[in-house]
């Protein structure tokens, strides 16, 4: 049996630990989420929301304690956006010698980060870590061959933060990407924490990586580099995965607040058992035995029509059986998922070229089902946006983001992915309609 190494808590000088601490780091890097603009305009939005988080008189200090903004923020959006597509500052505390680099998540309303960063997973066009990842003004650390793939929506993000300079005077860091800015601050008395949830739960352990091959125990450039990545979907294949293992191996905090959810860990990607996305891309459907932690749908049952089309006469989700029109739409929204992935499907056992990185699983409590049932895609949206956003402030006994406050966010997720999904919907040959119920001829089981 493997022994976890440790390393004590240290007390940032609020009353969260430094895996809470770090946690609502992250949180601040997404607090332009429901801004829209220019560039221009999200990047000063986005400064003056990091500098009053982090200022004297912000809420957040007594939990906190005290945090300089010393790099960014930035932010990368892309041609036609009105969003900030991705962001990243950097947070340094002098009483405990600790920068933090903290990366937003997936912004609710970018099509472009739902397409281009989070979707983009296809086999053929994967790249090789870390040679196929190249950014201006950047110099690839590694003097290593490659250690496996990534997929290109994880590449194009990593390869946005690389190329981030803060664009004016007035923002710290000024003329000076993260690299640059990293090497002036290198220290073997200071630490290095990468941190993001999401889309910045596969970004931050890939930035990371590539920025410090040598990993966690430096002793060269830091005293140590450490990740926090929360709900992150899997970034790369098996070879990446145990690449990064090594590289940074699984770290437990001791004395720590963690009692309820044992959350306490570095290099470990924490996420929360009812939530959809840390599931992508190994674990969202068919596995046997099915149970909530392994799979988002499980216990599929087919049958088929009088007119020899096949339909799902049964089927559970993480958030409850599925009814409705739910019942025929969500197994082949995951069915398309497994298929862009990938994954392979063999006598009920998925098959992935995506393999996750170490992690650590929170038994959050489980939903609430609705009456009759998950029935429409918007029900399955909104208890994915509540388990994938909201609960994790629960998880990590922190507080709440005040900036997703009373987010519906079934209506979020379909304002943004409503249109691709009915795209992908135009290939399903079943409706409610054509699947036989109660009182109807028996069909023929599959």
């Amino acid at each position: 049996m493997t022994t976890i190494p440790t390393i004590p808590n240290v007390n940032a000088g609020g009353s969260l630990d430094i895996i809470q601490t770090t946690f609502k780091l992250s949180a601040i890097s997404n607090a332009a989420t429901w801004n829209n603009g220019n560039a221009t305009q999200l990047q000063s939005d986005l400064l003056t929301l990091v500098e009053d988080n982090l200022g004297a008189n912000s809420p957040l200090k007594p939990y906190i304690g005290s945090w300089d903004l010393v790099w960014g923020p930035c932010v990368f959006q892309n041609v036609g956006s009105t969003d900030a597509d991705n962001a990243m500052y950097v947070a340094y505390n002098a009483d405990i010698d600790y920068y933090v680099v903290a990366i937003a998540a997936t912004n609710i309303q970018s099509l472009y980060d739902w397409e281009t960063e989070d979707f983009n997973v296809g086999l053929t066009n994967r790249v090789a870590f870390p040679n196929g990842i190249s950014a201006p003004n950047c110099v690839n650390p590694s003097s290593v061959t490659d250690v496996g793939l990534v997929s290109l929506g994880t590449a194009t993000g990593v390869t946005h933060l690389l190329s981030m300079s803060p664009p004016s005077e007035n923002v710290p860091g000024y003329g000076q990407n993260l690299q640059q800015f990293l090497k002036s601050k290198e220290s073997t008395g200071a630490t290095l924490v990468f941190t993001g949830h999401s889309l910045g739960g596969a970004l931050s352990p890939t930035l990371a990586f590539w920025l410090y091959p040598q990993g966690s125990n430096d002793g060269q450039f830091w005293a140590n580099v450490f990740v926090l990545p929360t709900a992150g979907a899997t970034p790369g294949d098996l070879d990446f995965a145990t690449a990064f293992n090594t590289a940074f191996p699984q770290t437990a905090v001791t004395g720590t607040n963690a009692t309820t959810y044992d959350y306490a860990y570095w290099n470990t990607v924490i996420w929360n058992q009812y939530d959809t996305v840390p599931h992508a891309w190994c674990n969202l459907s068919w596995a046997s035995p099915g149970q909530a932690p392994g799979n988002v749908i499980w216990d599929l049952v087919l049958g088929t029509t009088t007119l020899h089309t096949t339909y799902v006469k049964s089927c559970t989700c993480l958030y409850g059986p599925l009814s409705g029109l739910a019942l025929q739409e969500i197994p082949f929204l995951i069915g398309k998922a497994n298929q862009a992935a990938g994954n392979v499907v063999t006598n009920d056992v998925v098959s992935s070229s995506y393999t996750h990185l170490q992690n650590q699983m929170l038994p959050a409590p489980q939903p609430s089902p609705p009456p009759g049932g998950v029935s429409t895609i918007k029900q399955f949206l909104n208890y994915l946006g509540q388990q994938h956003m909201t609960e994790y402030a629960t998880l990590f006994d922190v507080p709440p983001d005040p900036f997703n406050a009373n987010v519906n966010w079934g209506e979020a997720l379909w304002n943004v992915l409503g249109t691709l999904i009915e795209d992908l919907l135009k290939d399903l040959t079943v409706t409610i309609d054509t699947v036989p119920t109660a009182g109807a001829p028996a069909p023929t089981d599959a």
